[in-house]
């Protein structure tokens, strides 16, 4: 019987020894083990030695991974890509082990109506870096790569420390294993920080890689006509909308 499982369309899952998924991500043909190494360090809360990806043998859902799955597989230095399918994550001799999960979530964004003047200094540069990306580009050769939209709701990232690569965690392959574009004739102090992508980055990993359970359902902006105060006080996602608007305005006394 089959344990728990996202409810996001992914071809790449991980559960544990009591086959609930654990993690998993949307694997477009450039995601390779050594990389997924970085991935787990993001997600699992343990030493990447104390733990190893078994291939599960049975076709479709496994029922029986315990006792169907083939060997260890190495991933320390594997630029191998990862095959789609389930993987059951025991320690290296294959005894179940317990993987606690990195409980971070994405900050709730508020409104984007709320003015500049009352963002905090990390939102304003954020919001800069997403600014530059899409002005920039990322480009595949001959083409251009402007998706904000998957860039802002964490569906795309960017990893400095792998030359700019790009990472798609939904299924459109066109805007996987890409490089940014950097215009050699831009000021450094115009570029996108890589401190800042790298931000985004492992977060977009983390959110994905827990089946994206924790972000926040609602629209970016609220509908005009629509009562703010009203919406705080009689639902769960008003009120946190009204928790990141508060604390971007009190971000902006602090130095």
């Amino acid at each position: 019987m089959s344990g728990y499982r996202v409810s996001i369309k992914r071809n790449l899952h991980f559960v544990d020894g009591n086959n609930n998924e654990i993690g998993g991500a949307w694997q477009n043909g450039a995601l390779t083990w050594s990389e997924m190494v970085e991935w787990m360090e993001i997600t699992f809360e343990k030493p990447t030695n104390e733990y190893a990806p078994f291939r599960c043998l049975e076709p479709g859902d496994p029922v029986q991974l315990l006792a169907q799955h083939g060997p260890a597989i190495e991933i320390q230095g594997n630029n191998n890509p990862v095959k789609p399918g389930f993987y059951i994550i025991l320690s290296p001799e294959g005894e179940v082990v317990d993987l606690p999960i990195n409980r971070q979530n994405p900050m709730p964004r508020p409104s984007s109506r709320v003015s500049s003047a009352e963002l905090s200094i990390f939102e304003i540069e954020f919001e800069h870096e997403m600014a530059a990306v899409s002005s920039l580009g990322a480009k595949p050769a001959g083409s251009d790569f402007v998706r904000l939209d998957l860039f802002d709701t964490y569906r795309i990232a960017i990893n400095p420390d792998k030359g700019y690569k790009t990472y798609c965690f939904i299924d459109e392959p066109e805007l996987d294993n890409l490089i940014m574009f950097r215009d050699p004739n831009t000021a450094t102090q115009y570029q996108p920080r890589g401190d800042l992508l790298k931000h985004h980055f492992r977060i977009s990993v983390l959110l994905n890689m827990k089946g994206r359970e924790g972000y926040p359902k609602w629209d970016e902006d609220i509908p005009s006509g629509c009562g703010e105060m009203a919406e705080a006080a009689s639902s769960e996602e008003g009120k946190l909308r009204l928790e990141a608007i508060l604390g971007s305005k009190l971000n902006s006394y602090l130095e």
